[in-house]
């Protein structure tokens, strides 16, 4: 099963903050890997010949196992959007077919700066590491909590969608009479409202943000 989706912004990591994805190693997963990579050692693929390394098995290769990191990074933490900026990778203990892989995401550190991001990553069957290093990663630009826009021949107040976009939009209609509105926006310490009127004063649309 795929992990998953989240979005987070700066504004919501913190140093610790942590994310895990387990999956099952399968022999398709492996041989699969090895048709796109064009890693085709047969340390991967024949039992015969892995039988005769010292891992007495086949076993998978290191990089998908890192790839589960990236799974991690570009679905949950941070998610959608983050840009891989390095990675370093430690591979500790080999990987096996049918073995269940953990892996894990924490947050290290944050710079304001190009908002950017340094995690922890990890590996694990069961108790045993069997990958670490670090990654750095950019994040994607701040949230957008509300939208306004305009159009030619309609307005509108469209909730968040989910796979759309996540965020509201107040959408102003005009120039023609009857289409024409006027969006006046009211803040407070606790609130943000929105209110559209249309040109013969009446209220046609609103939205309240409450602030955290």
């Amino acid at each position: 099963m795929l992990p998953a989706t989240q979005t987070l912004y700066f504004e919501d990591l913190s140093i610790g903050l942590s994310e895990t994805y387990a999956k099952e190693v399968k022999s398709s997963d492996v041989i699969g890997f090895a048709e796109i990579s064009g890693d085709r050692n047969p340390i991967h693929l024949s039992e015969h010949f892995a039988a005769q390394t010292p891992f007495k098995g086949r076993i998978a290769h290191g990089l998908y196992t890192a790839s589960l990191i990236s799974a991690v990074i570009g679905t949950r933490l941070p998610g959608p959007g983050a840009i891989y900026m390095k990675q370093t990778l430690n591979f500790r203990a080999p990987v096996r077919i049918g073995d269940i892989v953990t892996a894990r995401v924490e947050v290290l550190e944050l710079s304001e700066k190009g908002n950017r991001v340094r995690l922890a990553c990890t590996c694990s069957v069961d108790d045993l590491l069997v990958l670490e290093g670090e990654a750095l990663v950019k994040m994607v630009e701040g949230r957008i909590d509300l939208m306004i826009c305009g159009h030619t021949h309609r307005y509108a107040v469209v909730a968040p969608q989910a796979g759309v976009h996540d965020y509201p939009m107040v959408i102003g209609g005009g120039p023609k009479a009857g289409k024409a509105v006027v969006i006046r926006v009211d803040t407070t310490k606790d609130k943000l409202q929105v209110t559209m009127t249309r040109d013969d004063g009446q209220i046609v649309g609103a939205y309240t943000i409450q602030r955290h």
